[in-house]
């Protein structure tokens, strides 16, 4: 990855680049899903693709190495599944007026999507403040990383990941006011 980076100058590698990690980008995307309620309606392919989509559109030119390009694909994938529960928040707010007419029962899981995004907006305060800690969460929990991949990621010792990922664990946790919501992975 990084000697096609390297190679590819001022050109965007994009399309270089994703026929050869695209075993690695599904199997982050299945690890993201995972996070995901059971009903949702995005498939790994989907998130792949968009994801590929983004960052094409995005024509990223000078892409600084592997870390980089990984934490493109993760904030990528982490951008498409906010703005799917958003759309799925909207429809579901918008079901609910149209039921409470019928006099029908309340639509499920909105209450999971919500707090995706309460978990999106807590992350962009703490990426102001310490962004080690938002990348380690944006690789973790968004990406499905592992924390021994999330080291290599960030060129940091596996420790290091852990004591960060504690950190930015508990922070969101204080941020959401909300103990237990965030898996400890």
């Amino acid at each position: 990855i990084t000697q096609i980076l390297a190679a590819a100058g001022d050109a965007s590698p994009i399309d270089t680049l994703m026929p050869l990690v695209h075993a690695d980008l599904r199997r982050l995307a299945r690890a993201q899903r995972r996070q995901m309620e059971s009903g949702e309606t995005l498939s790994t392919t989907a998130l792949v693709n968009e994801a590929y989509l983004k960052l094409r559109r995005a024509n990223y030119p000078g892409l600084e190495g592997r870390a980089h390009f990984f934490s493109l694909v993760a904030r990528a994938m982490r951008q498409i599944l906010i703005d799917h529960a958003r759309s799925r928040l909207a429809d579901q707010r918008r079901m609910r007026e149209v039921q409470r007419e019928l006099d029908a029962r309340p639509f499920e899981n909105a209450t999971e999507l919500a707090r995706l995004l309460e978990v999106d907006s807590a992350l962009d305060e703490l990426e102001k403040h310490q962004p080690r800690l938002a990348q380690v969460v944006l690789y973790r929990y968004f990406a499905g990383h592992s924390p021994q991949e999330t080291a290599e990621l960030l060129d940091v010792h596996v420790r290091t990941v852990t004591r960060d990922w504690h950190k930015a664990r508990a922070w969101l946790l204080m941020a959401l006011d909300r103990p237990a919501e965030i898996p400890d992975a």
